[in-house]
């Protein structure tokens, strides 16, 4: 069941293990709300007066509700987004070539801590589609650091230093990860909540009398 429900989220997402950046960090400091900043920011950016985006997005679930929201925030910094929403195909294939101002997308579970932060790095083949004039050495570092450390204790530092340096120079802007739950009766076990909707959870199922 799909509550409506979110968390702030990094590039990590929040309940990932150890691996996340805190709700903590996120509100009061990479993900905090400051208008006053903001404009701040626009104005040294010698861009006052704003300027004009497409963003492009899925046509289904919430992605629309989303942009508006973001469409909204956004219109305070006088950046006037035009919301494009497109049958999840064609999305799929501007997003793979490249061919978007803005993209509002989702992104899906991953077996490593590093799938989340591999498309940062100018090793991925993505990267050259998608980042090619984005300069971001410490994370770099720490992407490729991480890669190479076996030992998952100190792979955790390695990865979080990462997180920050991408949050500190952002070439995407994490938003939230929607909370699911499922309901089951008390004799299923060993079931767990599969973000990828593909019911995996089940795969280990039992039953108890």
């Amino acid at each position: 069941v799909y509550s409506g429900e979110a968390e702030y989220s990094g590039f990590v997402p929040p309940g990932y293990g150890p691996w996340p950046l805190s709700d903590q960090e996120l509100r009061q400091k990479y993900e905090k709300f400051d208008l006053v900043l903001a404009k701040k920011l626009m104005a040294d950016a010698g861009l006052a007066r704003g300027f004009s985006v497409t963003m492009t997005t899925f046509a289904l679930q919430d992605y629309p509700l989303i942009s508006a929201v973001v469409q909204s925030h956004l219109r305070r910094i006088n950046i006037d987004v035009d919301i494009v929403a497109q049958e999840a195909g064609t999305f799929a294939a501007a997003n793979g070539a490249g061919r978007f101002d803005w993209d509002l997308t989702g992104r899906g579970m991953r077996g490593d801590v590093d799938g989340y932060v591999a498309e940062f790095h100018p090793a991925a083949p993505i990267f050259k589609i998608w980042y090619p004039e984005y300069r971001n050495l410490r994370a770099w570092r720490g992407i490729g650091n991480g890669r190479i450390q076996l030992d998952p204790a100190k792979r955790v530092p390695i990865y979080k230093d990462a997180q920050r340096a991408l949050m500190l120079n952002p070439v995407q802007i994490p938003l939230v990860a929607i909370k699911k739950y499922q309901v089951v009766r008390k004799r299923v076990k060993n079931m767990y909540v599969a973000f990828s909707d593909f019911n995996t959870g089940l795969r280990n199922v039992w039953l108890d009398g």
